[in-house]
């Protein structure tokens, strides 16, 4: 088997498996959003509330969530647990 970096975080302070470590680039982590105006989807992070979407070409407000983060990070950007436990 071959290396394929797609498997892995693309956090490089994380390096965990990819959408399934827990850091804030999980993208289970963050709520995927849908904008009825471009119809375009977007990842917003986990505790924000913002609804503008972030597609270059619209920036409108108006987003919903299309499909809510099934857990909330349990690492910060650095990989340090956002707990206190152990480091990565």
């Amino acid at each position: 088997m071959g290396f394929d970096p797609s498997d892995y975080c693309p956090n490089p302070a994380c390096g965990g498996a990819a959408d399934a470590c827990g850091c804030p680039a999980d993208h289970n982590t963050q709520d995927l959003m849908g904008c009825p105006h471009c119809n375009g989807l977007w990842y917003r992070p986990h505790g924000s509330t913002t609804t503008t979407c972030l597609h270059p070409k619209c920036g409108r407000d108006g987003s919903g969530v299309f499909r809510p983060a099934k857990y909330p990070p349990a690492f910060d950007a650095g990989g340090k647990p956002l707990d206190g436990g152990e480091h990565r």
